[in-house]
């Protein structure tokens, strides 16, 4: 009696009295009240816990995705894998809807888990300067701040390399030819200035490919991305640049072992305990529902 007595005698507690007093339960469980207007007004709110799951968590690679989907999914849950979107995606429905033909079993879809894949700064470094034509010391620069990237030729040729094109910066570039180990070889003239002017020719030679060890994405694997090299010699300056080989044919690979391992750690080892296969679409996932208030 006392405690009814301290919460008549606060307004706000009046009003969730008067609001818990009209409180009903439709037949899904949904607690619902009939406002002063005669509108239908939800009051989940007020009820101890949600009457259904729901939020959209977002992951930053594979397994910890895996063990979320894992650990609250059921017959229904699907994923839905986009290689498309950028960036690529992966996104678990965790309430999506049953089998079966009946609509009446819908779900409202919104109880999810997304895992965009995230491209690794290497990745975003080389890739950003394919195609980039460089003075000679800002390609020296590049190979320089990446050699940790670079599988072959080794790291010590090319400092090597990359020096003597920093030291080489005010010469003048007189031909290029191909060496027989395909390589690309580059004569230039150095100009000493002096009481008496010299000359002496110098040749650099520089790989006409390398080959780099990336990781496309936060948590993948590392592959081999062939990088071509590209030049032009224009009134005595050398521009030099390198392409990247079939990227895409990359990405796919790497896409498709992302959704391997998600797929052996979703529906394989522990995740298989409770009987549940989890089915995993290639394709967008579609829009969540928007219940009513």
């Amino acid at each position: 009696e006392n405690a009814a007595a301290l919460l008549a005698a606060d307004e706000g507690a009046r009003k969730i009295l008067a609001l818990t007093a009209e409180i009903k339960t439709h037949a899904d469980g949904r607690p619902y009240r009939i406002t002063e207007t005669g509108a239908i007004e939800t009051v989940e709110r007020l009820c101890d816990q949600p009457t259904f799951r729901r939020g959209l968590v977002t992951f930053y690679e594979a397994l910890s995705f895996s063990r979320f989907v894992r650990r609250f999914r059921n017959a229904t849950t699907v994923i839905f894998a986009d290689p498309h979107t950028a960036p690529p995606s992966f996104t678990a429905v965790i309430d999506y809807h049953p089998r079966g033909m009946a609509q009446t079993e819908a779900q409202w879809d919104l109880f999810r888990a997304v895992l965009p894949l995230k491209h690794t700064l290497a990745w975003a470094v080389w890739s950003a300067a394919s195609g980039q034509q460089l003075e000679q010391a800002a390609f020296a620069q590049l190979l320089e701040d990446n050699l940790g990237d670079i599988a072959d030729p080794d790291g010590a040729k090319l400092v090597e390399i990359a020096r003597t094109l920093e030291a080489t910066t005010d010469v003048s570039w007189q031909s290029h030819i191909r060496a027989d180990n395909g390589a690309h070889r580059f004569a230039y003239l150095e100009t000493v200035n002096g009481s008496a002017s010299t000359s002496k020719d110098g040749k650099v030679e520089i790989p006409a490919e390398i080959t780099l060890a990336l990781q496309p994405f936060e948590g993948s694997k590392v592959y081999p991305v062939k990088a071509r090299l590209r030049y032009r010699i224009t009134q005595g300056n050398v521009k030099l640049w390198f392409d990247l080989v079939r990227l895409q044919d990359v990405l796919k690979e790497a896409f498709n072992d992302e959704l391997m391992k998600i797929e052996a750690e979703v529906n394989g080892g522990e995740g298989a305990e409770d009987g549940v296969t989890t089915v995993i679409y290639n394709g967008p996932a579609p829009a969540a529902q928007q219940p009513k208030d």
